[in-house]
């Protein structure tokens, strides 16, 4: 934990990748030792350091765009002052305008993961301000743009009902969304690749039941043989997948033995294991019952034996 205060921020005085790659192993720093280390103090040193690498026109887009939703995973995981948030979301909209999907794609990310820590208030606000600009992106020429896009209104939709339950009547042009949402969930265009028509009509019939009212979420995620993580929001789904990118395949690992990734989802204490017996302990076992029920069985004659005479 020492580390954290100063060896990840000397870390970011490297080239472009180098820095992109600091930003990787903070969030994994601070999943790993969430509980060990000032969080708020961790997030105040580094974020400046990781804005100036998200600000680096040198820096590769998909790199760029990778730093600025670690940026935004660091702000989740480690910062309650609402005014990290602020700073954050004004980067945040002033990122959506810009050209590469790679950025669009990390920024949309980023914005689903950090409302979902918002105020009401806040979350009115923002969603006042982004739907009209996200909704533009249906229309990119970009499949994961569009997807992104589509899902971020997924999300926004959940949050505006769980607020107002008649949410769609303030959203303009409402009809209209709907359509362009149908639309691409039946999209059949021949000058489409099959996979990204596929991938698109898969994601867009969810958003669509989601958007319209009629999509519940109920999915399982196997953790382990004996626990199960269940995502019922649109905002678990969001969580569960940022969570994913940071950790890639050990995510079913952190989220069986990391008690504070697992405080993320509600999940308490691992469950206590149950050791799983081998064959020759299984059969070990009944050998002793046997052995046992045959010498009670045996007494029991003596006894019965005994009695007749």
């Amino acid at each position: 934990a020492e580390y954290g205060s100063s060896g990840i921020n000397a870390e970011y005085g490297g080239k472009g990748s180098e820095r992109c790659n600091t930003s990787h192993l903070t969030v994994l720093y601070v999943l790993q030792c969430g509980d060990e280390t000032d969080l708020e103090d961790l997030y105040t040193e580094i974020k400046c350091s990781v804005i100036s690498t998200v600000e680096d026109s040198n820096i590769n887009p998909d790199l760029r765009g990778k730093a600025l939703f670690r940026l935004s995973s660091l702000c989740f995981l480690c910062s309650d002052n609402i005014e990290d948030r602020k700073e954050l979301l004004v980067l945040l909209r002033e990122k959506i305008k810009g050209s590469s999907p790679e950025i669009i794609i990390n920024t949309l990310a980023s914005l689903s993961l950090i409302l979902t820590i918002c105020t009401p208030t806040e979350q009115r606000n923002m969603i006042k301000i982004l739907l009209p600009v996200v909704r533009k992106f249906l229309k990119h020429p970009n499949v994961e743009v569009r997807i992104e896009a589509g899902e971020f209104i997924a999300h926004v939709f959940e949050m505006g009902r769980d607020d107002d339950p008649e949410f769609e009547d303030s959203v303009e042009d409402f009809e209209s969304l709907i359509e362009d949402i149908d639309n691409l969930s039946t999209d059949g265009a021949k000058f489409r690749a099959k996979r990204d028509r596929k991938v698109q009509r898969a994601s867009f019939r969810e958003i669509l039941a989601m958007v319209t009212g009629e999509g519940e979420i109920a999915e399982q995620v196997k953790i382990s043989p004996q626990e199960n993580l269940t995502l019922s929001s649109w905002s678990d789904k969001v969580l569960y997948a940022a969570l994913k990118e940071i950790l890639g395949s050990s995510t079913s690992l952190h989220l069986q033995q990391n008690l504070f990734v697992r405080e993320i989802f509600g999940l308490g204490a691992p469950p206590l294991k149950i050791e799983k017996r081998t064959k020759a302990e299984k059969t070990g076992n009944k050998r002793k019952m046997n052995a046992a029920y045959q010498k009670a069985r045996q007494r029991n004659m003596l006894k019965m034996r005994d009695k007749r005479m």
